[in-house]
This record gives structure tokens, sequence and C-alpha cells, in this order.
């Protein structure tokens, strides 16, 4: 019995030293190295990074002041009043089904709220009238500025604001603001506050 166990271990020993002779790794060196010529690409983004003047590159060109911060401008509402408004859309390009065949060309002219349901009510506002319109807000809402500072409004309004922008002016067939709009059946409803001036 000894005399296996003795065996066995003569073999697992060779087993194991082969196993780690192949598994070290094989490296020689065949010709001369040289040091990298280039300085460390991380490095050199964190060298800018420490050196940048950041209170001046955002003194000089705040974000508030950028284009993409610019809500469409809307004119404010002189009246109270209701409107209704189908955002018809037609395709530009033909859509197809998982078999390449054509469901809908392209052209095909349809109302979206013949197959979704908004789930919120959208408020669109100015920031000079967020005041005037406190008690027009419900939690819910999905909050849309149309002329002022839209950081300003969310520090106000302690929520999200979004910015309006003329692609969804047009489709929602915005004229003025503040307006409300809501799904009403397959229509839009656009209630419009009269603006406290």
């Amino acid at each position: 019995m000894k005399t296996h166990s003795l065996k066995a271990l003569k073999i697992i020993c060779l087993l194991w030293i082969s196993a780690s002779a192949f598994a070290a790794p094989l490296s020689s060196v065949i010709s001369q190295t040289y040091e990298l010529a280039e300085p460390d690409g991380l490095q050199e983004i964190y060298d800018r990074v420490k050196a940048a003047d950041w209170e001046k590159a955002f003194t000089q060109n705040p974000v508030r002041d950028m284009s993409a911060f610019q809500p469409f401008h809307l004119p404010l509402t002189t009246e109270t009043r209701t409107r209704y408004h189908i955002p018809w859309y037609t395709l530009d390009i033909d859509l197809a089904d998982h078999h390449g065949k054509v469901v809908y060309p392209k052209g095909f002219r349809f109302n979206p709220l013949d197959y979704i349901t908004m789930p919120t009510r959208l408020v669109v506002f100015p920031e000079n009238q967020i005041d005037s319109l406190r008690e027009h807000f419900k939690p819910h809402d999905m909050l849309i500025l149309s002329q002022g500072d839209v950081f300003e409004a969310m520090k106000k309004l302690r929520k999200p604001v979004f910015i309006l922008d003329k692609r969804l002016a047009e489709r929602f067939g915005l004229q003025v603001s503040p307006s409300i709009i809501r799904q009403s059946g397959t229509t839009l409803q656009i209630d419009e506050i009269e603006a406290v001036l």
C-alpha cells in the first residue's frame, strides 16, 4: 500500500512540475529594446486638466449662454382659452416588418394618438410666470421652459425642467405660452393661460 501511495505522490509531483514549466511565461529578448519616446497619454490628460484655468473657462463661456440652453421663444398668452390640435405625422421612410415587407409606406399620414396615450400633461411656460402658475402645476407634469433661464427655473421649482425646441412646438401646435397640453381622446387639448404682466 505504501509503495502505491509513494508512486502516486511521485507522479503528482512530476505532473505539477511539468505543468508549472508550461505555465511559466515564455519570454526572451531577441534584440535591443528602447524606452518609449512618446509621453504617457493618460498623464498628458491629467496634466492639462490640472493646468487649465477652470474659473476663467466657466465665467467667460457660461453653460447657460450656450445655444443648447436657449429655449424656442413663444409669445405670451394674452387671453385664457382652450384649443384642440391633432398632431398628424407623415412618414418620411418606408416602415417594414421583420421579413422586409413594407407595412407602412413613405408618405403614410397618421395620428399617433390613435395608437398611444400620453402618460402626463405638458406644461409649457416662461420663467417669469412661475409664481402665477404654481396653482396649475401637478406633481407628474412634464415642465417645459419657453423663455428664460432653465437653471433658475429648476432652482425655483425644485424639479427637472426641459427646454422647448422648435420641433416640439410645431408638433404640438403651440402658439403661445403658458400652455398646458393634455390628451383628450385622439386629440390634444391645449389650455392657454393668460400671462400675468
